[in-house]
Order: structure tokens, then C-alpha cells, then sequence
């Protein structure tokens, strides 16, 4: 139980400081919850980043800090109204994380990307939001061809998909389960994913559907990408990483719903494939 009281509490406080234009409906500040975030495992500091727009303070994302494997694990994040505004352009405004210690992130890495886990372009609404995706603790050491290639263009394909949403509640995480391997102390992740749970009203599928897609970090992937291919359940996700995303989302639908929409596999029938 005590796991999940650190959520109650994030959620409290960043629901009070949401910008109303982007909230959906189920997230009413009287269901208390953010649909984006996962369980934090221990060993993680749970963080998160919130930004001025229009003379209200608005979240923008969470983050689980592994301050040995200097990295997060994962970053949670809604896209939804406000966040897919198109205002500014890429900063590219690098800096260090004033949350974590400056010891702790990686300004460069030798021989790969400074790869993002929440990408620059998913928050383009203001400069504030865009520089705080530039902070050190959002990288992770990518190989250049694959955070160029086909992760870049994965990325762009969950905002396509995002736009035929109200919302969509996106985890993106590294795998660093067993490595040991290090570039400027940082671990060098063996595998990226991103837990999708898509909220649209109305839908054929019902109001919410999940997905979970998993990259082995390798470069040998040949063209045209099929995003079918790496597509599983978000329960099949959570068996493969040990992990346990959309803790809120019983509260908002029921546990059996919950369930079901976690366990439901890929179809050609979905709206994102």
C-alpha cells in the first residue's frame, strides 16, 4: 500500500496545477489520478517537471531517477490539447537537471546520441516546455542510427496517433535490466518501449485502449518499418520489464476493465495500427 501513496500524493498536487483545456474528462481533480504514471519500483526517485503557459502552472512530465544507473527509467507524460500545439520551435537549449544532482547526469556521451525519452517535439507548445525535454536526466546513450532512424520515426507515429485521440497517456522507458555495460557512467540501455493507453469518447473499442511497443537498442532494422511487429499487450509489456504501468486507470474504469484493456492484444482492427 505504501507504494502507491507516493501516486495519491503526486497526483493532488500536479491535478491542482493542470491547465483545464487539457483535461479530459476522467480526470476530474475529484478522481484524484493520472492516468500516465506507473508504479515506481523501489530503487527509483520519483521527479516531475511543470511549466507557465498563459498565467497557469501546467504539468508537463514525471520521471522514475535511478541515481546509480544515472538514468530514468522510464518518463510519463500526457499528449493531449495544449501539449501538441505547435508555438515554438526545437530549442535545443541542453542543461542540467536542477532536481538531480549535476554528478549524477550525463552532459555527452562518447559514440552515441544523447537520445530523449519524452522527444523535444512532443512538447512544442512553449520554449519552457521544450528546454525542460533538453535536461540531461531525459537522456539516454542511443545509438545514432537507431534514435535517427527508426525510433525517430516510431515517435513521430505516436503523435499521429495521438491526434486522433482526446488523449493519449504515454510511458517511454529504457531496459536496463542486467546490464552492466556504461558510457560516461551512464548505463547503456539494451532495449527502449513505450506503453500507450489512448483515451478518445465514444470510441468503436471503448473510451480506452492500451498497447505496448518494445525495440531491442540495435541498428540492424531494415525498411519499411511494421509497428505490428513490435507491438504486444500492456500486460505482456509489464511480464517482459517488471513493470506495472496505468496503476490509476482501475480507479477511473474498474478493476476487471482495467484489466481487460491491458490484456488486450494487438489487432489490425486498431486505430494505431
Amino acid at each position: 500500500m505504501k507504494r502507491f501513496l507516493w501516486l495519491a500524493a503526486l497526483c493532488a498536487a500536479l491535478l491542482s496545477v493542470s491547465c483545464k483545456q487539457t483535461l479530459p474528462p476522467e480526470e476530474d481533480p475529484k478522481v484524484n489520478c493520472l492516468l500516465e504514471m506507473p508504479e515506481i519500483a523501489d530503487g527509483l526517485v520519483l521527479h516531475s517537471q511543470s511549466f507557465f503557459y498563459s498565467g497557469r502552472m501546467i504539468r508537463n512530465y514525471a520521471y522514475g531517477w535511478d541515481s546509480d544507473a544515472h538514468l530514468a527509467h522510464w518518463v510519463a507524460y500526457p499528449l493531449c490539447g495544449l501539449y501538441t500545439m505547435k508555438n515554438v520551435s526545437r530549442g535545443d537549449n541542453w542543461a542540467y537537471d536542477p532536481q538531480i544532482p549535476e554528478s549524477e547526469q550525463a552532459s555527452k556521451f562518447s559514440g552515441y546520441d544523447r537520445g530523449h525519452q519524452i522527444p523535444s517535439a512532443d512538447r512544442l507548445c512553449c520554449t519552457q516546455a521544450n528546454d525542460q525535454t533538453f535536461y540531461y536526466s531525459n537522456m539516454t546513450p542511443q545509438k545514432a542510427v537507431f534514435n535517427q532512424e527508426i525510433w525517430n520515426e516510431f515517435e513521430q507515429s505516436v503523435r499521429v496517433w495521438a491526434s486522433s485521440c482526446d488523449t493519449l497517456y504515454v510511458v517511454t522507458g529504457c531496459d536496463v535490466q542486467g546490464v552492466t555495460a556504461r558510457n560516461n557512467g551512464t548505463l547503456i540501455p539494451k532495449g527502449y518501449y513505450k506503453a500507450l493507453l489512448g483515451y478518445k469518447r465514444g470510441s468503436k473499442w471503448g473510451d480506452y485502449f492500451a498497447m505496448g511497443f518494445y525495440f531491442e537498442h540495435r541498428t540492424d532494422y531494415g525498411q519499411p518499418y511494421e509497428w505490428k511487429s513490435f507491438a504486444m499487450s500492456i500486460k505482456d509489456l509489464e511480464t517482459l520489464l517488471g513493470e506495472n504501468f496505468f496503476v490509476s486507470l482501475p480507479l477511473v474504469v474498474g478493476e476487471q476493465k482495467a484489466a481487460e484493456i491491458e490484456a488486450a492484444e494487438p489487432s489490425d482492427g486498431k486505430w494505431w495500427l
